[in-house]
């Protein structure tokens, strides 16, 4: 490319700009947000150019924040957690259950 190409092209360029420009009265043209995605987790400011959504809380998280543990997320239950809740369900059932058998009466 030689330069009197490039400056034909910025040239045409400049000129498209410049005549829509007077077309809107030379007013602004709004500037598009480049990282619109901001961080919910209280205190963080970051942006992502890409959306994160917590499939738990529905909220938009930075790449630092996405994991449930690491945003405090409120329907979060550790894994260890929920496995000790369903054995001491499972363990309440069986109680239950052998109560029932307990107080019926032998035929």
């Amino acid at each position: 490319m030689s330069f009197p190409y490039l400056f034909k092209q910025w040239y045409q360029r400049r000129v498209a700009i410049t005549a829509g420009d007077i077309e809107n009265n030379c007013s602004k043209v709004p500037k598009v947000q480049t990282y619109p995605n901001r961080c919910s987790k209280r205190g963080c400011k970051k942006k992502e150019a890409i959306p994160v959504v917590c499939k738990t809380c529905k909220l938009n998280f930075c790449l630092a924040h996405r994991f449930e543990q690491d945003h405090d997320c409120e329907g979060f239950v550790h894994p260890l957690a929920r496995q000790q809740q369903q054995q001491q369900q499972h363990r309440h059932q069986q109680q239950q259950q052998q109560r029932q058998q307990q107080q019926q009466p032998s035929s």
